[in-house]
């Protein structure tokens, strides 16, 4: 085969853990572990050389600081200087305009369908830069094939370009579960109904929030998980629950005991690219309540409950529903188990190499 040397858009590693994040490095954890048979392919992480970054371990990805400053203008003047002569990799949704041999991952189209849940500076420069983004790169990878019908149809970028390769959930059982000690999970305490998202208002937290408060208190506790960035999302609630399960920001150990010790996790959003949690929440073995929009049937199938998520009344049926019979736990457990093995970053990987050879070959 053709040796294709590959850099690596190490931006991401100058950002808080998110979503996007977290497909990055899973990403490429999954890539590294298939580097060792792969010999064809050599790979970089190219990063900022004056930012601080969080160095990930890698058996076979050389870490390489390059170009000066950061942000955007690094990414757009810097990294194409370094990577000119290879395959460049970018998996945040942003990277260079000018580079011939690029592959990007854009996770979705929601700038344009949801434009209200972003600020005005985000949502006005992702708007220009997906589409220029997306025609200028030689291959996009998108989350979904719910994504890839959206940047096409949204963004206008070309079907042949656009590349579905599904997340993998597999990672969240790899870290030790954590627990919290103001979360009571003891025989005989009030179960848990777990919410998992950013404070975005596509995430349909208010109507969430509604429905499960509708419930009786002896039926249910909602704990939130989830931090806010009023950088990118407008419109944020500052204080959406009343009690104490409004939980922030936590570890992945943390989330990791949650979805163990959670009664089901309801994932009501308006609008996903992929939907990541519910994925997670099965691998755990918790029961799923989906809303039945955008991307989450087709990463749920028939392993979650779904709901329409304008619908609150629903909402609280379908919980409930769930709560009073453990029955149907436990069968929504298996299946939510038995669903989210089929789902792997190394699949993703094994779909990535594919991309990467494929750009690396042409001239």
């Amino acid at each position: 085969m053709t040796p294709v040397r590959v850099a690596v858009n190490g931006r991401f590693l100058t950002q808080a853990v998110t979503g996007v994040q977290r497909h990055a490095r899973c990403l490429l954890a999954a890539l590294d572990d298939r580097l060792g048979s792969a010999t064809d392919l050599t790979v970089r992480l190219l990063v900022p050389r004056d930012a601080g970054i969080d160095r990930p371990h890698f058996r076979h990805i050389e870490i390489v600081p390059v170009g000066e400053g950061g942000g955007h203008r690094w990414e757009q003047f810097s990294l194409p200087q370094a990577s000119r002569d290879e395959v460049l990799l970018s998996l945040c949704n942003t990277g260079p305009l000018r580079h011939r041999r690029h592959v990007v991952t854009i996770h979705d189209a929601s700038v344009f369908a949801v434009p209200t849940a972003y600020s005005f500076l985000f949502r006005s420069w992702y708007r220009w830069l997906l589409p220029r983004l997306g025609r200028s790169a030689a291959a996009v990878m998108t989350d979904s094939d719910f994504s890839k019908a959206e940047l096409h149809a949204r963004a206008g970028i070309p079907l042949e370009k656009l590349h579905t390769v599904h997340l993998g959930a597999e990672h969240i059982r790899g870290v030790a579960p954590v627990p919290l000690a103001n979360i009571d999970v003891s025989e005989g305490a009030v179960p848990i109904v777990l919410l998992v998202a950013s404070r975005s208002p596509h995430k349909n937290y208010e109507r969430a929030d509604r429905a499960m408060h509708s419930l009786p208190a002896s039926l249910c506790r909602v704990v939130a998980v989830g931090g806010a960035n009023t950088r990118v999302f407008r419109g944020q609630p500052t204080s959406l629950y009343a009690d104490d399960g409004q939980l922030g920001y936590v570890s992945d150990g943390q989330l990791h005991w949650l979805y163990r010790h959670a009664a089901v996790l309801l994932y009501p959003s308006l609008y996903e690219g992929f939907g990541l949690p519910p994925l997670e929440a099965m691998a755990c073995g918790c029961p799923v309540v989906a809303s039945n929009a955008a991307s989450l049937p087709e990463v749920c199938g028939d392993a979650a409950r779904y709901v329409d998520p304008l619908d609150e009344a629903a909402m609280a049926d379908a919980v409930r529903a769930i709560l009073r019979n453990p029955a149907e736990r436990q069968r929504l457990a298996d299946l939510g188990r038995a669903h989210a093995a089929r789902f792997s970053w190394q699949t993703a990987a094994t779909r990535l190499e594919s991309i990467l050879r494929s750009v690396g070959g042409t001239t």
